[in-house]
């Protein structure tokens, strides 16, 4: 038995419950510090608790699967808000030179992320004066960067101009991302000397240009400069990093590099760029992929599993928003095609099945649900996600793809595979958005990022619409899974917590 630590990005179900969950097994144990002691959103984890824990239980561990975000600002929000100074942060990455000093043999996976800069005004994960300056904040950032670098229209240069910030606030957000990169530098040198095996720097809610841009063209030079190509890897992402670094210490682990076919339902789907993200979406798949360790098949012949990756032929939409589909997701997306070809795959060739639904930001739709119904393969996959980002959809399915290839058809992969789709599909593609259009307009004082009024009867509410849409449209589901609880972790609509129960296995 290996014993495995793992200190989460926050308390949320996706950071704290989902890699335990996919891959707590008898030879592979991953122990977590309770989640009592990671705070609440806003509020910051008890770092010196979290600091005794890694010392004391790092001493006998195979690896250490580690926040960078979380052990030196106490959370991913804090990363955000903090007022630590930089001396005093990277004080607290040396517990990770003295973790190696004592057990010279553990494996160390860590991620540090590069902060965000939305392009919305709100306050509800950033400082205050986001609400009223946020996407001033944001287009500030991203023109100016057009501007360095010779590629800004004149009416960007005069939008910039006319830009008004309270001084005391463009100053703040700016000394806070100096700060964060040089956590970010900081995390490269502990690569460097050998204290941290592998490190991934993810972006959470990036773009093109801009602040995020900018930091990361000032990080991947560093990379260069000390060859640390191999050992970090810089790609979009954040929530759904645990899940793979832990697939990835698995895979090492069992001495396993997995080899996945990736199939995209549109010639052009993986050219795509997904909603807040920098860049193509192949590209992202691809590190995705390697980062779990697995390595990127070029024939299904060769492949060990198929990664079908249902995006559209050239626009992502947000299931949030109320836009209709266009071409990209009809007359130029054939993913009927794809799904004679999984099936294919699976039935014939007996090739794992995965898939990444990234259709949609923010949850997916029902529409692969009742393709593989249609092909009675609902029990049959790998792995599945369609929620919030296309890199936390892309992650997570993957994580469950390598622990599925190692591990086969147990009853925590099928309950995990379960709540995907019930999390996914019902709530991300369909409840959440009927709560906030049909129901808070009923409560006055709650809004999609503040419920706190009214918590437990709109909990009540979505308990009961969650099992009216699983009897109507997942009967399947309904008759060997019972839902038995669901929670608001951040006291906010965006995501849910859910408690299921096999009643009859599969």
């Amino acid at each position: 038995m290996k014993k495995i630590l793992y200190l989460p990005l926050d308390e949320r179900p996706c950071n704290y419950d989902f890699p335990f969950k996919i891959f707590n097994k008898s030879d592979f144990q991953v122990e977590r510090l309770q989640k009592s002691n990671f705070g609440f959103k806003k509020t910051p984890a008890d770092i010196d608790m979290i600091c005794e824990w890694l010392l004391e239980k790092s001493i006998d561990a195979y690896g250490l699967v580690i926040s960078i975000d979380m052990l030196v600002y106490g959370g991913l929000v804090q990363g955000r808000i903090h007022d630590f100074s930089l001396d005093n942060l990277k004080k607290r990455l040396d517990i990770l030179k003295q973790i190696k000093r004592n057990n010279p043999k553990i494996i160390i996976y860590a991620f540090q992320l590069i902060m965000r800069c939305p392009s919305y005004s709100s306050s509800d994960a950033e400082p205050d004066y986001y609400e009223d300056f946020g996407k001033e904040i944001y287009r500030f950032g991203y023109l100016k960067h057009k501007i360095a670098m010779n590629l800004a229209s004149p009416d960007e240069i005069n939008e910039f101009s006319n830009i008004c910030i309270p001084k005391v606030y463009i100053s703040d957000f700016i000394k806070r991302r100096e700060i964060n990169r040089e956590i970010n530098l900081a995390s490269l040198d502990l690569v460097s000397s050998e204290v941290i095996d592998f490190l991934v720097i993810p972006q959470d809610d990036s773009s093109e240009y801009g602040f995020t841009s900018i930091d990361q063209e000032i990080i991947i030079q560093e990379i260069s400069n000390m060859d640390l190509m191999t050992k970090v890897y810089l790609y979009p992402g954040a929530d759904e990093v645990g899940m793979i670094l832990i697939a990835r210490m698995n895979n090492f682990f069992l001495g396993k590099r997995p080899k996945f076919y990736i199939k995209y339902p549109s010639i052009t789907s993986g050219q795509i760029i997904p909603n807040i993200e920098d860049r193509y979406l192949d590209s992202t798949v691809k590190y995705q992929i390697i980062a779990s360790y697995g390595l990127v098949a070029t024939s299904l012949d060769d492949a060990d599993a198929v990664l079908l990756v249902n995006a559209p032929a050239d626009l992502m939409l947000s299931s949030l928003s109320n836009n209709k589909e266009g071409r990209g997701m009809i007359a130029n997306r054939n993913i009927v095609e794809a799904i004679e070809f999984v099936e294919y795959a699976w039935k014939h060739m007996r090739k794992p099945i995965v898939i990444a639904d990234v259709t949609y930001g923010n949850g997916s739709t029902i529409e692969i649900y009742n393709y593989i119904k249609l092909k009675n393969m609902i029990f049959d996959l790998a792995g599945y996600a369609g929620w919030n980002t296309a890199s936390n959809s892309i992650g997570s399915a993957i994580a469950q793809g390598v622990s599925y290839l190692n591990y086969g058809k147990t009853l925590e992969h099928m309950n995990f595979l379960i709540l995907r789709y019930i999390e996914d599909i019902a709530y991300g593609g369909y409840i959440r958005q009927y709560i906030r259009d049909n129901v808070l307009k009923n409560y006055p004082n709650c809004s999609i990022y503040d419920i706190k009024p009214n918590k437990a009867e709109l909990t009540i509410i979505i308990l009961h619409e969650l099992n009216k849409f699983i009897t109507e449209r997942m009967s399947d589901i309904k008759q060997n899974w019972l839902l038995k609880e669901v929670w608001l972790p951040w006291n906010r609509l965006y995501e849910v917590g859910i408690k299921i129960e096999c009643i009859d296995k599969i």
